[in-house]
């Protein structure tokens, strides 16, 4: 919307918004979402991209749905397995970043490890964790495929999550 809007009331301006686009590595996510925003508020035909961009926006969110963003994850990481390893035993990057102590005590972290452990007794937590563990044993690879397929049109690189 954000790109509709700026190519529709600052006219003239799409190129230097394009030169920052491409430095960024986001053109071409860039036009896709341009294209689907003529379609959505101007009327366009609809190509199979922006119908696929359409039902990734409007079913799940920013990464997808749960399913999609285990599934992502899942592949960055090497497998399931490997997955539910780093979600059960965070690393200290990201602790660090839920528990800012860990920068001048870093001997603290088995502590903060526990600690995250313990909000699984919170129910809203565990309800969390269970749907996640749950999207994790069910994982279709065409799901993920036709995500990574998407994003891959779209010049978005997901090893960098």
């Amino acid at each position: 919307i954000d790109l509709w809007l700026l190519d529709t009331v600052v006219k003239g301006e799409e190129s230097s918004r394009d030169a920052l686009l491409q430095s960024g590595e986001l053109l071409r996510f860039a036009k896709a979402a341009r294209k689907l925003s003529r379609v959505w508020f101007g009327g366009e035909a609809a190509d199979a991209l922006s119908q696929q961009l359409e039902r990734f926006l409007l079913h799940g969110g920013a990464f997808g749905s749960t399913d999609n963003r285990v599934a992502l994850q899942q592949s960055r990481k090497g497998g399931r397995l490997q997955y539910v390893f780093s979600r059960v035993f965070a690393p200290y990057e990201k602790l660090r970043a839920y528990y800012p102590i860990l920068e001048k005590h870093r001997w603290l972290m088995p502590v903060m490890q526990v600690r995250r452990w313990l909000m699984l007794l919170r129910p809203d937590v565990a309800a969390m964790a269970k749907s996640e563990l749950a999207a994790s044993s069910s994982t279709e690879n065409k799901g993920l495929d036709n995500t990574e397929t998407l994003l891959e049109e779209l010049g978005i690189h997901t090893s960098a999550w």
